[in-house]
């Protein structure tokens, strides 16, 4: 490796989730700032290797295995989430810093995803969902949210420094469960659209990893809406601060979105969830904020009482179920649709009577530091391994 001091290290992140990449980013945000000399090689994640292009110097492998034959071995392996990574990286004795985004969601199922050998098993402890799932490791550590580590209030309540009547955050849409990846955008989006135009909105910024028919297809009822618009995906440096410089945030219920929507202070309207997670991170998020902003899918459409005793079976099988529902309902569904504008109507109204310091509460009992807390993790098991 030529330099003695400096370090290969190897991360991953899941592909199908956003929240994945945008924590990868604030971790190797952290690991900068600590003056780390490191040559950081992005593995797996074509949704890490796109959206982290503009952040971070990095080379890009498709698989630990592909950087193994090409002769370069990391001297540490970063994942967020990625488990078989994780897993693969253990088995060939390199060192291992996991960073679990989600430890409370897991079922017995996952006992056998779990990287066990993980070194280094970080698990995010967020309010409201603080209860560890029973199938983490035994030396599994808990850390502080893994958000931008510059997050900040100061643009909060700013009305100067508004860029964005609205911004519509749908996150990473690649569950190899989804049949449709335009379901659930089809769905839900036409309505958020023409109640922001009827409330005498004037323009939307639309975030997400849309193919490219739902990027066509938003911007051609944003421009018959008369809405000044820009669609398409930011960098996770930039996402912190563009929810702070908008009016209002929708999202779907990502914990990372959920998180940074929260430290923005700006009112929140929660659209219906995509997933297990996205259900039991909404019901969390009440108890630490209440319900008001949030919109449901229809009664008739998710089966609650049914997912949430899947879910104990495992995470894989409660989408399966969840999914299976949801695309039944999206199926249906055309651009040109409304069925959510009346939720669409009340969650917008409702998310103003919620005040900056309840919006802020979800964030700032979660704390922040989560990103410096797996630096430092890093840079010790860096040390560690350099001395022995």
């Amino acid at each position: 490796m030529g330099d003695s001091s400096r370090h290969c290290i190897a991360v991953a992140s899941v592909d199908f989730g956003w929240g994945g990449t945008g924590a990868l980013a604030n971790i190797l945000a952290a690991l900068g700032s600590r003056a780390v000399d490191t040559d950081i090689v992005l593995v797996g994640s074509r949704l890490g290797r796109h959206l982290m292009s503009s952040d971070f110097h990095t080379r890009y492998e498709p698989s630990l295995s592909t950087m193994l034959r090409s002769g370069a071995r990391p001297d540490m392996v970063v994942s967020v989430l990625d488990a078989e990574t994780a897993k693969e990286a253990a088995q060939l004795g390199i060192p291992v810093v996991f960073v679990d985004l989600l430890p409370f969601l897991w079922g017995a199922s996952q006992r056998d995803w779990v990287p066990y050998d993980a070194d280094v098993y970080l698990a995010q402890s967020v309010a409201g969902l603080d209860k560890f799932s029973s199938v983490l490791p035994a030396h599994a550590q808990p850390i502080e949210a893994v958000i931008s580590p510059t997050v900040s209030s100061a643009d909060a309540g700013h009305p100067d420094l508004i860029e964005w009547d609205c911004t519509i955050v749908l996150g990473g849409l690649l569950s190899p469960q989804q049949s449709d990846r335009d379901g659930y955008v089809r769905a839900v989006v036409p309505s958020i659209l023409r109640v922001l135009s009827e409330s005498g909105s004037q323009s939307v910024r639309v975030v997400g990893n849309l193919s490219s028919d739902a990027t066509a297809q938003i911007s051609a009822l944003c421009r018959n809406l008369g809405l000044h618009h820009a669609v398409g995906p930011v960098p996770p440096s930039d996402f912190g601060q563009l929810l702070r410089r908008s009016k209002v945030i929708a999202a779907q219920p990502g914990l990372m979105t959920l998180l940074e929507a929260s430290a923005s202070g700006r009112p929140l309207v929660r659209l219906p969830p995509q997933n297990v997670a996205g259900f039991v991170q909404t019901a969390g998020f009440d108890t630490v904020v209440g319900p008001d902003g949030a919109m449901h899918w229809p009664d008739t459409v998710v089966d609650i009482p049914r997912l949430l005793e899947l879910r104990a079976e495992g995470e894989e099988a409660a989408n399966d179920h969840c999914y299976g529902q949801i695309n039944c309902f999206t199926a249906h569904q055309d651009w040109q649709g409304a069925s959510f504008v009346d939720a669409a109507r009340e969650a917008f109204r409702s998310a103003q009577t919620v005040q900056p310091r309840r919006r802020r509460s979800f964030f700032e009992q979660s704390g922040s530091g989560g990103a410096h807390q797996v630096a430092a993790h890093i840079q010790a098991l860096l040390s560690s391994k350099a001395r022995a």
